[in-house]
Order: C-alpha cells, then structure tokens, then sequence
C-alpha cells in the first residue's frame, strides 16, 4: 500500500469519526476505488445533509447554518441562527431546509 493510499484512509477515517475537526469533504467512490472530491476546511460543520443540490450543515461554535455548493464546496448562503447545539442538525422537506435556533425552528426556502 502506498503511503498516500494510507494517508487517504487515515484523513477519511478521522472525516468520518471527527466531521467538525476537519472541515466537510465529498467523496467520489468508484468501483476500486474512493477519492477525494473537495475538502472545504471552513466551516467546520456538524452533521451536513444533502437538499436541493447543496450541502447543508450548522457550524456549531457560531451557530450559522451553512449552504455549500455539492460539487466544489464553496459556501452558497449562511444564515444566522443564533445559537446551536454540537450536534444540532438541519433536515430538509419539500422546498425548505429547517434548523434548530436555539428554542426555535428557522425555516428556509429552497425555491429557485
């Protein structure tokens, strides 16, 4: 095994198991192999999910949710929530993406 094949393993297995030290990555996974696609160093974001074409995840120590462009990471939008939680988490639903503030819930449209 080539040193930069471990070092690709080690830096996805600390992705995986540490998302908000690092920094969001996206992977390509082919059939013999997994690369890395882009790696956006800031934010560094909880739990991300994928909605209306964009990466979507809540920087926990400034409480902004973050939406980044899927193919090459750079930040599309952020929004202030005011306050998160380590782990807090956006879901998405037909037209919205929606993240916990604090003891509310900020909606947002992702209308064209």
């Amino acid at each position: 095994m080539s040193r930069g094949a471990i070092y690709l393993g080690v830096l996805l297995v600390l992705a995986l198991l540490f998302p908000w030290l690092a920094g969001p990555y996206a992977l390509s996974v082919g059939t013999t192999s997994i690369n890395v696609s882009w790696h956006a160093g800031h934010p560094t974001l909880g739990s991300p999910i994928i909605a209306a074409g964009a990466v979507w995840g809540i920087e926990p120590d400034t409480g902004v949710l973050y939406a980044l462009n899927a193919a090459t990471g750079a930040v599309l939008n952020t929004i202030a929530l005011g306050s998160a939680q380590h782990f807090s988490t956006p879901a998405a639903t037909e037209g919205f993406v929606v993240a916990p503030a604090g003891k509310s819930v900020v909606a947002v449209s992702t209308a064209g």
